[in-house]
C-alpha cells in the first residue's frame, strides 16, 4: 500500500490495517455510492447522433436525459446528458415521430420520463422519444426550459434533479428545441 496516496490525518487507518484489504473495499463501497446516489457526479453525456450515423442515443437502464448539447446545421448533431438514478424500471416505449410540421410537441405521457431520442430525416427533422416510467416515481414540480439550438450555444443543462418528459420544436428542420422537466 502506498501511504503518502493518503493525508496525514487518515495514515493511521492505513497502517492499523496493513494485511488487509477491509479498508479499501469499504472505502470503495463508500465512494461508489456517492458516485452513484449524487446527480452531478453520476450524469454522463452519450456519444453524438444524427441522421447521418447513429441516429439515436439513450441513457442506461435507471437514468433520465437531464440536458442536451447539439452542434451542427439546425442543431443535428445531438448529444444527451443522462442523470439520475430513477429507480425501478415499471414499463419502457418508443413514441411516435414527431416534427414542426405536425405540432412539434410530443411527451412521454403518464409517468413516462425521456431515456433516450431517435432521428430521421434531413438534419434530424423527425425525432421520436424513448420513454421509461419507474416504480413510485411520478413528475412533479414541472416547467419549460429556454429554447436551445447551435445558433444560441448549443447547450442546456437541466435544473439538478430534473429530467426530460416532453419535448417541444419550431424552426425548420425542428431546430429549437426546449424541454418540459420535472423532479
Amino acid at each position: 500500500m502506498v501511504d503518502w496516496a493518503f493525508p496525514p490525518q487518515y495514515l493511521h487507518l492505513t497502517q492499523a490495517r496493513k494485511g488487509s484489504n477491509l479498508f479499501m473495499k469499504k472505502l470503495l463501497f463508500v465512494l461508489s455510492f456517492l458516485v452513484m446516489t449524487n446527480p452531478a457526479i453520476a450524469d454522463s453525456w452519450t456519444s453524438s447522433f444524427s441522421e447521418e450515423g447513429s441516429h439515436q442515443a439513450t441513457c442506461s437502464s435507471t437514468s433520465a436525459v437531464s440536458g442536451i448539447q447539439c452542434t451542427g446545421g439546425y442543431c443535428d448533431n445531438i448529444s444527451l446528458r443522462c442523470g439520475g438514478s430513477l429507480g425501478v424500471l415499471d414499463d419502457k416505449w418508443w413514441t411516435g415521430y414527431f416534427s414542426e410540421e405536425n405540432g412539434g410537441y410530443q411527451p412521454c405521457g403518464g409517468k413516462g420520463y425521456v431515456v433516450g431520442m431517435s432521428c430521421k430525416g434531413s438534419y434530424c427533422d423527425n425525432i421520436k422519444l424513448y420513454c421509461k416510467s419507474f416504480r413510485n416515481k411520478t413528475p412533479k414540480s414541472c416547467g419549460w426550459t429556454n429554447w436551445i439550438s447551435e445558433e444560441n450555444g448549443g447547450k442546456l443543462v437541466f435544473s439538478s434533479g430534473k429530467y426530460a418528459v416532453a419535448v417541444k420544436c419550431s424552426g425548420s428542420y425542428c431546430d429549437n428545441k426546449k424541454f418540459y422537466i420535472c423532479k
